[in-house]
């Protein structure tokens, strides 16, 4: 990473300077006001809202896991599947929710929108460390009560920063595990200080080398904030950045690779792709680097008892490349050769990123004895660049200039929602809801891509202007027969734009040579659920969901060739299941929890095209009834925690998936297997007179030492063999790492 050495000298430099601060600064009493209710009626639904969701505090979540990077944070959160590229936790991770992929899960950070404006997903790899730093995460499954940023039709999920600390203190933690596994993290806090400050910082470096071989990541990552509070307002300021460079492991590993090289084998950077002697192959350091910052001014105030607003201002920046050395490549798509020229070559690629995301969304909550109402509007703006550059051409004898640029391609988008929400209680024990935003969206792309078109016989040109409008109600009603019991059914409608993937990477054309543009999709959700608790030991929920689809955007089993799932619509389809799940502190040291998913999620009709490589012809066939795509019908997690004696937790955890489809077509061969897996996590404290404390951690992953994957690719074909079609595929999974541990400590003074 070309900045890694000086920003590290500049964050340590100003962790110095902060530790006298913090050590010297007078301690103060917390005020009591709730300044936080405000962001609960803006971005993050009150607690009688008749929705489907769950609060997590972070802290609790640290006590069974090591992992640092959210999906892996989550895992065993219900109807929740995490997936990884590199086989262990860290690098290039994500989850699913009810079977519905991450470009169509609303993600925000205090409010703010993550999602990637035009991917539509989160690359954790880009937010090294980031589970550390939060506070507590709000998942909404389903559609949820209206929020920010992209449409959600698997989840909502908010999540909070830690505010600064009253008391000064910070915490040294380290840990080691398999696979080159290190994390660093050094934290300080100033305490309030007499002017009524309070400042704040962290500093982590992240470094593994991955299961699968050269798919490890380096990660530098770093916060910084100041908030001041006082008797009815606060103010806060933010900013986090991270740094990483990831090895290159999208392409997956194809049956006949794990047969003759093994499961950890990665053919990204395979030099000599012919070479069947492992000993004699030859890899190239193929990676992907990006350098991310978020910057937030968050302004809350409630100048009466009933009125609260907040504003927040954002700004996030980004930039990065891939670096690939790539075989067999048509010299015509890079400009090196004619475009009547079919020669292939060997090169070295590096694709563009360089893009701004900023906007300001403002909340504001009224209550009125047994009424509450709030709004809110919000106007984001991003501006990209995507650009590729030509660094090495193998073949001497083609012209060209290193670095020369082979295409460039420019996109703004402008997203523009308004809210507004009711909540009324006709008595104490019935709610009514109801929440309605609108939402447009004007999204423009100029430029050639990268991809070559068969249709035109050049590189894809953009020329796109494209604008968005929703209009979203929902309504809902929750019951209160008793103090301990909550039921509640509500409807909420769904509304989302393709991504940009479904222009560049998923062009298809009619009859007539025009292009078949992508659909928004929209989706009615039914939940009915409810939650139940003997005020003692014991708390139940369970929930029944209906989700229903037209234009349904979902994972057609290809990837793009930087490992980014490609989607398609389908006319009709729907998800349905049940959700259910208990927590029992059977004494009060043995804990037992549980949660499980059973799902129906099917393409009600759709129409399945793919090449007939016999005929040279497309084969059109109609389906209905199949599988949707990576949607597991079966999810079952359980954790059994058990406190032997004072300051020491043992936590036994397990997790199954069940089969999942790699594509839509309800072909076995495009499948991949169910799986279980269980994980051990001890952690002991040791208290000091001095009121500091030193905790040690041991996890063991896979504790089984099952074998099985995770995620995978399927690309079909027909072919024609003694006058009958075949149905083939081209497929690829990643295979998870066997048995491993993570062992740590972190001294908090």
């Amino acid at each position: 990473m070309r900045t890694t050495k000086q920003l590290r000298a500049t964050l340590a430099g100003l962790l110095l300077m902060l530790l006298p601060v913090a050590t010297s600064a007078q301690e103060q009493v917390e005020m009591t006001g709730d300044l936080e209710t405000v962001v609960v009626l803006g971005t993050r639904p009150g607690e009688r809202v008749p929705i489907t969701k769950q609060k997590i505090a972070v802290k609790k979540l640290q006590q069974q896991t090591t992992a640092w990077d959210i999906p892996s944070l989550l895992k065993g959160t219900p109807s929740l599947v995490t997936t990884n590229e590199s086989g262990v936790f860290g690098g290039y991770t994500y989850f699913t929710v009810r079977g519905v992929d991450p470009t169509r899960v609303n993600i925000t950070v205090n409010g703010v929108p993550v999602n990637d404006s035009e991917s539509q997903t989160v690359f954790w790899a880009n937010m090294p460390d980031f589970g550390s730093r939060l506070k507590d995460i709000v998942i909404v499954r389903g559609a949820g009560a209206s929020s920010f940023g992209a449409g959600a039709f698997g989840a909502t999920m908010d999540m909070q920063s830690a505010d600064p600390s009253s008391k000064a203190g910070g915490s040294l933690s380290t840990h080691w595990g398999s696979y080159g596994l290190n994390r660093n993290r050094v934290a300080l806090e100033s305490g309030q200080l007499a002017s009524g400050w309070r400042l704040g910082g962290n500093l982590s470096h992240i470094r593994s080398n991955g299961y699968v071989d050269r798919s490890g990541t380096e990660g530098l990552a770093y916060l910084a904030q100041a908030m001041y509070q006082g008797n009815y307002y606060s103010f806060r300021l933010i900013h986090h950045r991270g740094i990483q460079k990831t090895g290159i492991a999208w392409n997956g590993l194809k049956p006949d690779q794990e047969k003759d090289f093994g499961r950890r084998f990665n053919s990204a950077g395979w030099m000599n792709p012919g070479e069947k002697d492992a000993s004699k192959h030859q890899f190239y350091d193929n990676n992907d680097n990006y350098d991310q910052q978020h910057t937030y001014a968050i302004f809350r105030h409630y100048p009466l008892p009933n009125l609260k607003y907040d504003l927040t201002l954002h700004y996030t920046r980004g930039k990065g490349f891939t670096h690939e050395y790539r075989t067999g490549r048509k010299l015509r798509e890079y400009g090196l050769l004619p475009a009547s020229d079919k020669s292939k070559g060997t090169l070295i690629r590096e694709k563009y990123l360089d893009n701004h995301f900023f906007g300001g969304i403002f909340n504001i909550g009224y209550s009125q004895d047994h009424l509450r109402l709030s709004g809110g509007l919000a106007a984001n703006r991003y501006i990209g660049d995507h650009y590729g550059l030509i660094p090495y051409v193998e073949d001497k004898s083609i012209e060209y200039t290193p670095n020369q640029e082979y295409y460039r391609n420019h996109s703004t988008r402008t997203d523009a929602s308004i809210y507004l929400k009711g909540e009324l209680d006709l008595s104490y024990e019935v709610m009514l809801y109801a929440d309605v935003m609108y939402r447009h969206v004007y999204a423009v792309m100029n430029g050639s891509t990268d991809k070559w078109s068969k249709h035109d016989k050049k590189l894809d040109q953009l020329d796109y202007h494209l604008p968005y409008n929703f209009i979203l109600p929902k309504v809902g009603i929750q019951y209160r027969p008793n103090y301990r019991t909550s039921l509640y059914l509500s409807l909420a409608t769904a509304g989302k734009e393709p991504n940009r993937k479904a222009y560049t990477e998923s062009k298809e054309y009619d009859a007539n040579g025009n292009e078949i543009m992508p659909r928004p999709e929209y989706m009615l959700d039914l939940e009915l659920g409810g939650n139940w608790n003997n005020g003692e030991n014991l708390s139940l929920f369970a929930n029944l969901y209906g989700m229903y689809y037209k234009d349904q955007l979902v994972q057609n089993g290809k990837v793009s060739d930087v490992g980014e799932p490609l989607l398609m619509n389908v006319p009709k389809s729907y998800r349905a299941g049940a959700e259910l799940g208990f927590t029992w502190a059977i004494t009060p040291q043995l804990t037992l929890s549980a949660n499980g998913t059973l799902s129906r999620n099917r393409v009600v009709e759709m129409t399945l095209v793919e090449d007939n490589y016999t005929t040279e012809k497309k084969e059109v066939t109609p389906l209905k009834g199949t599988p949707l795509s990576k949607s597991p019908e079966l999810l079952f997690n359980h954790s059994l925690t058990w406190s032997p004696i004072d300051r020491l937790s043992l936590a036994l955890s397990g997790n199954y998936v069940g089969k999942q489809y790699l594509d839509n077509s309800g072909f076995e061969s495009r499948s991949i297997p169910h799986y279980y897996t269980g994980q051990f996590m001890a952690n002991y404290l040791l208290p000091f007179r001095n009121g500091q404390s030193l905790s040690l951690q041991l996890q063991v992953l896979n504790l089984y030492n099952s074998s099985y994957v995770t995620n995978g690719w399927s690309e079909g074909y027909a072919e024609e063999k003694g006058g009958k079609l075949e149905r083939k595929a081209w497929t690829g999974y990643f295979p998870a790492a066997p048995l491993h541990f993570v062992v740590g400590a972190t001294l908090t003074f």
